[in-house]
C-alpha cells in the first residue's frame, strides 16, 4: 500500500467519523423532542448503535470502492512494455551536471542504478502501472551501498523523446509535467551497444 493509498484511506475515514458524529446528534436531537413515551434506555442505545453502524458502512464501503479503483495494476510489466527501456543510458541529474555521470542498466524488469559516487549504487525490480499518464515506474531496492535503503519503493514518472529517457523521481503524488523538477530530474542517452565481431 503507498502512502497516497493511506492518505485516501485516512481521509475516507476522517469523513466518516465526522458524518457518524453529525448524524447521532441530530438523532440525539430530534429524539429529545419526540413527544411520545419516552422509549427504554437500553433500546435507545441499541438504536443509537445501529444507526451508528448502518452510517458508517454507508460511508466506508464507497470509500473502498473508488479506491480498489484508483489503485493502478502493479504486476511484472511485459517484455514488450520494458523494450523500449532495455540496455545502458547515462546522463546527469539536471541542475547538478558537475556533479558527474549517472547510469542506468535495465535488463528484463531490474534495473542498476549507479550514481558518480561508488557509494550511490542501486539495484531494484520494477513494474509499470497500467494507465498512468505520464507513464510510472515504480522500483523496489533489492540491494544498495546503503542497507537502509533495502525494500524502500521509489517512484518515478519517465519518458523516451529524442533518444533520450527522462527520468522524475517523485514522493506522494506524481508530477503531471517533467519541466519544474530539477531536483530530481535526471536526462539520461541511450548507450551504443559495440557492434559483435563476425
Amino acid at each position: 500500500m503507498t502512502t497516497g493509498d493511506l492518505l485516501g484511506w485516512l481521509l475516507c475515514i476522517r469523513q466518516a467519523a465526522l458524518t457518524v458524529s453529525k448524524r447521532r446528534r441530530i438523532l440525539i436531537h430530534a429524539e429529545s423532542f419526540n413527544r411520545q413515551q419516552p422509549k427504554p434506555k437500553g433500546q435507545m442505545k441499541m438504536i443509537i448503535k445501529t444507526a451508528f453502524t448502518i452510517t458508517a458502512l454507508s460511508i466506508l464501503i464507497p470509500c473502498a470502492l473508488i479506491r480498489a479503483q484508483d489503485a493502478p495494476a502493479t504486476t511484472q510489466p511485459t517484455a514488450a512494455q520494458t523494450q523500449p527501456l532495455q540496455g545502458s543510458w547515462e546522463g546527469v541529474q539536471v541542475g547538478q551536471e558537475p556533479a558527474g555521470k549517472y547510469t542506468l542498466t535495465i535488463t528484463g524488469n531490474s534495473l542498476h542504478f549507479q550514481g558518480p559516487k561508488t557509494d550511490d549504487r542501486y539495484e531494484a525490480t520494477f513494474t509499470l502501472p497500467a494507465g498512468t499518464v505520464p507513464q510510472q515506474l515504480h522500483a523496489t531496492i533489492t540491494d544498495s551501498s546503503n542497507p537502509d535503503d533495502i525494500g524502500r519503493v521509489v517512484f518515478a514518472i519517465f519518458k523516451i523523446e529524442g533518444g533520450t529517457l527522462t527520468l522524475v523521481r517523485f514522493g506522494r503524488n506524481p508530477p503531471m509535467i517533467f519541466e519544474g523538477h530539477q531536483d530530481y530530474r535526471y536526462d539520461l542517452k541511450k548507450v551504443p551497444t559495440p557492434d559483435k565481431p563476425c
